[in-house]
C-alpha cells in the first residue's frame, strides 16, 4: 500500500528512527533526499520515472503535485512543494517530524 505526502524543502519525515530530509526540490516531480543514518548521510534523487529504494523495504517516488508546486520561471518558489509517495509494509511506520518529536516527549502531537 502507498502513502503519499507533500513537503516543502527542509522539512523531514521519519522512517522508523531514520529521519528523511528533503534536501533540495529540483521541480514539481524531482527532488533529493538525504536519508540521515547515524553514521553517514545517504543522497537520493527521486522522480516521477521510478521508485527509489532508500531503505530496506522503503521505495520512494515522486507523486504529481500540479497544484501546489509554483513554478516562478526560474524554477524555485518559497511556496514549492513535492508529493512523495512511499512504498512500504505496514508494519514499518512512517511520520512527519512533529509527530515522530511529539511521540519521543510523549505527547499526542496535538499541542
Amino acid at each position: 500500500m502507498a502513502l503519499s505526502l507533500r513537503f516543502k524543502e527542509g522539512e523531514r519525515v521519519f522512517i522508523g528512527n531514520i529521519p528523511v530530509l528533503v534536501a533540495e526540490i529540483l521541480g514539481p516531480q524531482k527532488f533529493k533526499v538525504d536519508v540521515q543514518h547515524p553514521s553517514i548521510t545517504q543522497r537520493y534523487t527521486v522522480t516521477d520515472r521510478i521508485g527509489v529504494q532508500i531503505l530496506p523495504n522503503v521505495v520512494v517516488s515522486a507523486g504529481l503535485n500540479e497544484r501546489v508546486y509554483k513554478d516562478s520561471g526560474n524554477g524555485q518558489n518559497p511556496d514549492d512543494s513535492v508529493k512523495m509517495v512511499f512504498k512500504a509494509p505496514r508494519a514499518i511506520e512512517i511520520l512527519r517530524e512533529p509527530i515522530y518529536r511529539a511521540r519521543q516527549r510523549g505527547t499526542d502531537g496535538n499541542k
